[in-house]
This record gives structure tokens, sequence and C-alpha cells, in this order.
């Protein structure tokens, strides 16, 4: 009986050995599978986190670029300012030449009217010079006519 009754209590603990082992087999195998998941989301962050990482660095260059054509433009920029700056001093010349010409043009008409009330009195001193060499020519023939 004593017998009977170890047999019988090894049965049991043999059956719940197994049942247990069974369960722990079962939690491995979830164990396995939740690790090789972690695996994979590993795996995939990893990608990820290299995708980012080139994206970054793509970024930077980026970045770099850009920072370079900012400095190109504010050369450009300084370069235009000093264009206009020049421009400005030129439209400044040029408006002080407009000025000087516009005052020649005014000089040059008070000359111009000058020149023909002197052209105009010469004409009236040609026309009577004309009418005195008329009269001299008449005096003339008529006094080597005789």
């Amino acid at each position: 009986m004593y017998v009977m009754e170890n047999q019988s209590r090894i049965e049991e603990l043999l059956a719940e050995s197994l049942r247990k082992s069974d369960r722990l087999s079962d939690q491995i195998g979830g164990l396995r599978s939740d690790v090789n998941d972690l695996k994979s989301d590993v795996n995939d962050l990893k990608s990820d986190f290299n995708d980012l990482k080139s994206d970054v660095n793509d970024l930077k260059s980026d970045v770099h670029d850009l920072k370079l054509d900012v400095h190109d433009l504010k050369l450009d920029v300084h370069d235009l300012k000093s264009d206009v700056n020049d421009l400005k001093s030129d439209v400044n010349d040029l408006k002080s030449d407009v000025n000087d010409l516009k005052s020649d043009v005014k000089d040059m008409k008070g000359e111009m009217i000058k020149l023909n009330l002197i052209a105009a009195e010469n004409s009236r001193s040609i026309l009577k010079l004309a009418d005195h060499v008329e009269r001299i020519d008449r005096l003339e023939k008529a006094v080597f006519k005789k």
C-alpha cells in the first residue's frame, strides 16, 4: 500500500510536472515569439534610424548649400546696393548736367535774340547802303553821260 500510494503520488507529481512543463514550454514559445517580435521591431527601428540619419545628413547638406546661397545673395545685395548708389550719383550728376544745359540753352536764346537784333540792324544798314549805292550809280551815270 505504501508503494501504491507512493506510485500514485509519483504519477500525480509527474502529471503535475508535465502540465507545468507544457505551460513552461508554452510560455517559452510565447517568450520566443515576443523576442522575435522585439528583434523585428529593433530591426525596423534600426532601419528607421538609418533612414532618419540619412535624412538628417541630407538636410545638413541642404542647410549647408542654403547657407552658401544666402552668403552669395548677401554679396549680390551688397553689390546691388553699391550699384544703386553709383546710379543715384550718376542720376544726380545728370540732373546737374541737365540744369547746366538748360542754363546754357537759356543763355544761347538770349544771344540768339541779340544776334537776331544785330542781324536785323545789319539788314537795315545793308538796305540803306544798297539805296546809297543805287543813288551813287544814278549820279555817276548822270555825271558821266554829259
